[in-house]
């Protein structure tokens, strides 16, 4: 016989609010890591942005209402 767990005490509506708890908690993660990489790719961008064009021009652009469309760096 296997020995028990904390599982085998916990009541099955229980666990299944673990379940999805621990579901969505992958889901956040998931998340997370697709923010992380966008949020690097933006940084590049605006980085090659100031090298191309200088630091003005690039401010300039991120204060315009309605936000422009991002720049294309050559």
């Amino acid at each position: 016989m296997a020995p028990l767990t904390y599982l085998d005490a916990i009541p099955p509506a229980d666990r299944e609010r673990l379940a999805a708890l621990e579901r969505r908690a992958e889901a956040c993660e998931q998340e997370a890591a697709t923010c992380r990489y966008a949020a690097e790719r933006i940084r590049r961008h605006y980085e090659q942005m100031v090298a191309v064009f200088g630091v003005e021009a690039c401010a300039a652009h991120a204060r315009r209402r309605p936000v422009a469309p991002i720049i294309e760096v050559p």
